[in-house]
């Protein structure tokens, strides 16, 4: 991974086990600076297991804080952070939340 630019996060953010209906709005506050710089943040498809899940890059405190709040609303969310630079291990491009979910570790969960 190269340079971080200016005002960056190295920790991306995973958001499980959103709820039917749940007001999408409620979301904002979880947008890191990838989000403005093209690392758009996305939805993984619905999963019977793990439920409804959304993916954001660089976050920061501040969006970790805002998850912890909406996880006091909607306890069935379950929130985990990773470095980004494990995107590649976590993630790599696969949307099955499952294959996901199986690289986290209870470490990642906050």
């Amino acid at each position: 991974m190269g340079a971080v630019p200016d005002g960056w996060s190295t920790d991306d953010l995973i958001v499980v086990g959103i709820p039917d209906h749940f007001p999408i709005g409620d979301l904002a506050g979880l947008f890191g600076s990838g989000s403005e710089s093209g690392g758009w943040a996305w939805p993984f498809p619905p999963n019977a297991e793990h439920g409804s899940a959304m993916y954001f890059p660089r976050v920061s405190t501040t969006n970790c804080n805002n998850a912890i709040a909406l996880r006091d609303v909607y306890p069935t969310l379950r929130l985990f952070r990773i470095a980004t630079a494990r995107y590649d291990e976590v993630v790599a491009d696969n949307m099955d939340l499952s294959y996901t979910m199986s690289r986290l570790s209870a470490a990642d969960e906050f």
